[in-house]
């Protein structure tokens, strides 16, 4: 059931499923999960990202990664803020780090800044 979830409309009810599968640690649903690396939505596609590791499948961290940092290079602030919440999730410390050196907006460097502490914690 839950795997049929990950086909729902809803990306509320995709991410839910996503996250219910990472808890009982659902290895079946790996190639389920896979598929959802190509989703639109970067928090789908974030919290797929961060299963897949969980599930001992790293590799989709680097191109959610990727992914993300495009999308910040287009984004206005708020885009940006959310992008940096997503590198957090992911463990980007080099590109947080980079973005806080670097951003032109104090919101966005904040919230680097924030999600490296919440890193080291």
């Amino acid at each position: 059931m839950l795997v049929e979830m990950l086909k729902d409309s809803d990306e509320d009810v995709v991410i839910a499923a996503i996250k219910s599968l990472d808890e009982i640690e659902y290895a079946e649903a790996r190639p389920h999960l896979i598929e959802q690396l190509g989703d639109e939505d970067l928090d789908v596609v974030t919290v797929t990202a961060c299963a897949l590791a969980e599930l001992g499948d790293e590799s989709a961290r680097g191109m959610t990664v990727e992914r993300i940092l495009r999308d910040f290079a287009q984004g206005d602030v708020s885009d940006r803020v959310e992008d940096v919440k997503r590198l957090r999730r992911l463990h980007a410390r080099k590109e947080l780090a980079g973005i806080l050196e670097s951003d032109a907006s104090l919101a966005v460097r904040e919230e680097a800044r924030d999600a490296l502490a919440r890193l080291e914690d």
